[in-house]
């Protein structure tokens, strides 16, 4: 097949999946109408984006009125019940292209509140984030306060673990047969970023184990440990506890670092030598730069880059988990 050809095919098919997906997300929106005093928000994102949203909930809250239901996927349900500000999940298992955003995507102002609040509203502020990265030191938490039309000082809350959650987290922790507090676990997998090489997994791996300390790998679904570990996986509403119970954890840069944002574990994340829009992916995501680090937290973040050997992320990945 020529290559004009087939580039027109595959044009043509991205649209007509684009059409579908609007006219799904149309009737979808048909089928839902808030009640007096709620905001909907359908959150299709990813992870980390489901949690920012949530962190942010209680100023929306505050500075609106009414209380919250979300819309999310269920591989991210877990995570609104971290937030006592959320008062409803729905929860539904296919969910539209992000794409579409750009179409449905609104900035709440106090003009517009009493309009946008009929209807479910687009939770996740596609058109914003690359366009603001960098400028005027704007980062991605930031895109989520301009679109729920928050001021820039506006709070953070941290997730809250019940009791039962804790008391669930930790009878999973054991029956794993993990020692508490020198576990290490590594999840090395992100969605959208380059991961390290698996040889360099290994290295990390192999001067934990020679330091005592026992590496498991956190594993979704047709995702496989890193060698010489244990795969297990861990839900996101009990990765809080599990990973304080653990005591150390290394990842990849992922939605599974916000959520583990606040844990008083020692956690090295470790981010992706690339460009975001103005500035650095890590500039852009940086847990601690975007106000999501707990005052307890323990974070070490390094920056990475694929054409070198990734010596020095190694090294002080070691020297944290071990000497530090």
């Amino acid at each position: 097949m020529l290559p004009k050809a087939r580039n027109y095919i595959l044009k043509t098919v991205r649209r007509g999946k684009l059409a579908i997906d609007i006219a799904n997300y149309l009737r979808l929106r048909k089928k839902i109408k808030p009640l007096d005093d709620e905001w909907v928000f359908f959150c299709p994102a990813h992870s980390g984006d489901t949690y920012i949203f949530c962190c942010l909930s209680q100023a929306f809250i505050d500075k609106y009125g009414g209380y919250i239901t979300v819309i999310t996927p269920e591989a991210y349900s877990s995570i609104p019940k971290l937030f006592p500000s959320i008062s409803r999940i729905l929860v539904y298992k296919k969910f539209p292209s992000l794409n579409i955003g750009k179409f449905f995507m609104d900035v709440i102002t106090e003009d517009n509140k009493d309009t946008v609040r009929q209807r479910a509203i687009w939770g996740f502020p596609n058109e914003l984030l690359v366009p603001i990265a960098g400028y005027k030191d704007l980062r991605a938490v930031d895109s989520f306060k301009m679109f729920l039309g928050l001021d820039p000082e506006a709070k953070l809350v941290s997730p809250t673990m019940s009791d039962d959650l804790r008391d669930r987290a930790f009878k999973k922790f054991r029956e794993l047969g993990l020692p508490l507090g020198n576990t290490v676990i590594f999840a090395p997998y992100a969605k959208s970023f380059p991961t390290l090489s698996m040889d360099n997994w290994v290295k990390i791996i192999e001067e934990m184990k020679k330091a005592g300390l026992y590496p498991v790998t956190n594993v979704g679904r047709n995702e496989s440990p890193l060698p010489g570990t244990m795969g297990i996986t861990v839900p996101f509403d009990e990765a809080l506890p599990i990973s304080e119970f653990a005591g150390h954890i290394v990842s990849i840069r992922s939605g599974l670092c916000d959520v583990l944002s606040t844990s008083r574990s020692k956690l090295t994340v470790i981010y992706p030598q690339q460009r975001y829009g103005r500035i650095s992916f890590y500039e852009y995501t940086s847990l601690k730069l975007n106000g999501l680090a707990g005052q307890e937290a323990n974070i070490q973040e390094l920056v990475y880059d694929n054409n070198e050997n990734c010596k020095d992320v190694i090294e002080q990945t070691i020297n944290f988990h071990i000497k530090g």
